[in-house]
């Protein structure tokens, strides 16, 4: 609820927002007042959710290329996934030698399964706890999606057992820095959601994302690293 003060010193109360209703106005000035809060806060009455996951795929040895490393699949029907950011990170445990470590997001729709043998669900058991909602509190009733990685001690294939379309075009990609020595690497933000006026990406129902690499490369190890940003809306 708003409310401002005219210019007699009367008190106008111009209610909460409603999309598709006209705001209320000032008589005297004919102008509102509007406090900007977090797009996923409230809408139409009820609180939604802010959440962040992070994860890694260790010692992952020798990948095709457009091996799958993260798949993210919506599974709501009545709300929507904003995607806010993605970043990806690699380490290796090892020279490189003349090859090249990149990788790439890209929109998959049609879900009907992720990989359940190759992938690690995120956010399975203990780790939904640690989503929390915009107020600070965890979340009793967590979103219908499942995000889920390459598993550790991976050589020779990404998660090849999923079920969905994917995009013939990608939405983010980048490669990562190699001087062909250990512990080389950096972080790729393959997407980032973080100016208004911009129009996010937005996923549905039996929609999703996955993260996959660009070029084949065989050895040595790679340590990936995952983390994501969403939040949930009933429309946007």
């Amino acid at each position: 609820m708003q409310s401002i003060i005219s210019s007699s010193g009367v008190v106008a109360d111009l209610g909460a927002l409603t999309p598709g209703v006209d705001m209320k106005t000032d008589p005297s000035y004919g102008s509102g007042r509007i406090n900007i809060r977090a797009l996923e806060n409230v809408f139409g009455g009820r609180f939604l959710s802010h959440r962040h996951a992070s994860t890694a795929s260790l010692n992952v040895l020798s990948l095709p290329a457009a091996s799958v490393l993260l798949e993210l699949e919506w599974g709501y029907s009545s709300r929507v996934c904003i995607l806010l950011k993605l970043v990806v990170g690699a380490i290796l445990s090892g020279a490189f030698t003349g090859q090249v470590l990149d990788v790439e997001a890209r929109l998959a729709s049609a879900f009907t399964s992720v990989d359940p043998n190759n992938g690690t669900n995120v956010l399975a058991g203990v780790n939904r706890a640690i989503l929390m909602d915009t107020n600070g509190q965890t979340n009793s009733n967590p979103s219908v999606f499942e995000l889920r990685r390459l598993t550790n001690l991976t050589n020779g294939s990404g998660m090849v057992n999923g079920t969905y379309t994917v995009s013939p075009v990608a939405f983010g990609a980048g490669m990562f820095p190699n001087s062909n020595v250990n512990g080389q690497g950096g972080t790729v933000q393959l997407y980032s959601w973080d100016a208004l006026g911009q129009h996010p990406i937005v996923i549905g129902h039996n929609e999703g994302f996955v993260v996959r690499t660009i070029t084949a490369y065989s050895g040595p190890q790679v340590n990936y690293y995952y983390d994501v940003e969403w939040a949930e809306m009933e429309a946007f």
